[in-house]
């Protein structure tokens, strides 16, 4: 490069020190940075661009990606400035054996402070673009952030919406059941207003020689017959809850079931005589 450069060309001309090429290789770094860094800036943009018209939140990854690169290129420039300061601030050991004229030494001193400044400056700008890229970056980020919180605000609200529907839906249809529970306790009354009238119908309703001279049932043959029936139906309903009432073992039979009448006599006799009740479980108190 400073053989293309006549402002180089000049310098390594004056200067015997070979420090001045060194700092002229430091100097296309420096180029080579800021190329990077407006390539760098470009892709920011395109990608900010992108978010804006597209919404696309899975650009958040890549926005990490670069924002890793910007950290990175932190700590590189860190190094770059603390060579240049190195080179400005500690001669060349070199430059101690030859013989040298005390004004060319100092002049070639004061040029490479000038030129190590120069550089220093640069590597300043190019630490503020770097800054500055980074806070675009950030508010790139932000922006997809917001838009996935807006979007879950949306996602939200629809629920909301969903779920106020579903409560009023609920309530409707309690309304309906109160007011059928209301219904339903209407016709329990008119069926109790109605009841003695239809017993009293049946009643007249039946069969017998009393109200009827052309019949020959009498009331002994209605009590005849539903008495019993009454009994048995009483009978297999109790037995088939006798576990309920007669729980005096973990397994019982049908057959043992349809015994309680005589497991409720015994057990009415123990209690009448002041025993005690034979096989109770604990914590049972069955009454008789």
């Amino acid at each position: 490069m400073e053989s293309k450069s006549v402002y180089w060309q000049n310098i390594i001309k004056r200067a015997s020190d070979p420090t001045f090429t060194f700092l002229a290789i430091l100097w296309h770094a420096l180029y080579s940075w800021d190329q990077a860094l407006d390539q760098l800036y470009a892709h920011i943009s395109d990608l900010e661009a992108k978010v804006i018209r597209t919404n696309d939140t899975s650009l958040s990854s890549e926005l990490h990606i670069i924002r890793s690169h910007l950290l990175h290129y932190q700590s590189l420039l860190i190094n770059f400035h603390e060579s240049v300061v190195f080179i400005q601030v500690t001669p060349n050991p070199a430059m101690d054996s030859i013989q040298q004229d005390p004004e060319q030494r100092a002049m070639e001193k004061n040029l490479l402070s000038r030129e190590c400044g120069n550089l220093l400056s640069e590597i300043q700008r190019l630490e503020r673009s770097r800054e500055m890229q980074n806070n675009r970056l950030n508010n790139v980020m932000n922006l997809a952030f917001n838009i996935v919180n807006i979007q879950d605000s949306k996602e939200m609200q629809k629920l909301t919406e969903a779920a106020r529907n579903d409560n009023e839906i609920m309530k409707t249809l309690t309304q309906a059941a109160v007011g059928d529970s209301a219904a339903m306790k209407q016709i329990a009354y008119l069926t109790m207003i109605f009841l003695p009238a239809s017993f009293v119908a049946s009643c007249f309703g039946m069969n017998v020689d009393i109200l009827d001279d052309t019949t020959h049932g009498t009331l002994q043959h209605y009590f005849e017959v539903a008495i019993p029936l009454t009994c048995i139906t009483i009978w297999l309903i109790v037995a088939f809850q006798s576990k309920k009432y007669f729980a005096e073992d973990d397994e019982v039979t049908v057959f043992r079931n349809l015994l309680w009448p005589y497991k409720f006599g015994k057990r009415f006799w123990r209690k009448a005589r002041g025993l005690p009740p034979k096989n109770r479980k604990k914590n049972d108190d069955y009454p008789v």
